[in-house]
C-alpha cells in the first residue's frame, strides 16, 4: 500500500527534485520487504542481518503481527513465507543494497552479554558479527547499535582486525 500511495509519490518527487539520492525501506518483515524489492521501486533496503535472525528459516513476522500463534500454523502454511535467502538472491539479482541493521541481534549474541532470555545462544564478539553480516555480497554496510562506548570501540577494532578476529566459522556447521 506505501509503495502505491502518497507516501512513495512523495519520495519520488523528492528524488526527481535531485532533493534525496534514494528511496528505501526499513522493516523487520521478510514479507513486506522482499514484496517492496520485487516492486522495482526500492532502491535500498534496511533489514536486520546477524547470525541469530537468519537462523529462523521463515520469516512468519507477519502471523504474528496479525495475532496469529505461529505454533498452530501448518507447516505449509509456514512454507508460504519467504526465506531470508530469498530475500538476499532478490536484492543481488535487482541490484538492491542492504544496510545491515542490527548486527549484534540487540547484544543477545555478544559474548559476555548480560541481560536478556537469549543469553549464551550464541557467543560472538562484534568483530564477528561484522564480518558475519559483510560476508554477504548484498550488504553495503552494517549498522551497529551500541550500548556502551565499549561495543563501540570494539566494533571499530574491525577496521584492525586480524582474518583470525574476524573468523565466525564457530556458527557455521
Amino acid at each position: 500500500e506505501m509503495l502505491d500511495g502518497w507516501m512513495y509519490a512523495y519520495a519520488k518527487e523528492l528524488k526527481d527534485q535531485g532533493r534525496i539520492g534514494f528511496i528505501g525501506i526499513s522493516s523487520h518483515n521478510t514479507q513486506i520487504e522482499l514484496e517492496a524489492v520485487k516492486s522495482g521501486k526500492i532502491e535500498v533496503l534496511m533489514f536486520p542481518v546477524n547470525p541469530l535472525f537468519n537462523l529462523l528459516p521463515q520469516d512468519t513476522a507477519d502471523a504474528r503481527m496479525k495475532g496469529r500463534d505461529v505454533k498452530s500454523m501448518t507447516e505449509e502454511e509456514k512454507a508460504a513465507y519467504p526465506t531470508k535467502q530469498e530475500l538476499y538472491g532478490t536484492c543481488e539479482k535487482m541490484g538492491v543494497p542492504i544496510v545491515a541493521m542490527k548486527p549484534f541481534a540487540a547484544g543477545n549474541i555478544l559474548r559476555n552479554h548480560e541481560e536478556g532470555r537469549l543469553k549464551g545462544l550464541l557467543s560472538l564478539t562484534p568483530v564477528q558479527c561484522i564480518s558475519y553480516v559483510l560476508s554477504f555480497p548484498q550488504v553495503a554496510c552494517p549498522v551497529p547499535g551500541f550500548a556502551n562506548v565499549d561495543e563501540l570501540n570494539q566494533s571499530l577494532a574491525y577496521l584492525t582486525a586480524t582474518d583470525a578476529e574476524k573468523d565466525f566459522s564457530e556458527i557455521q556447521d
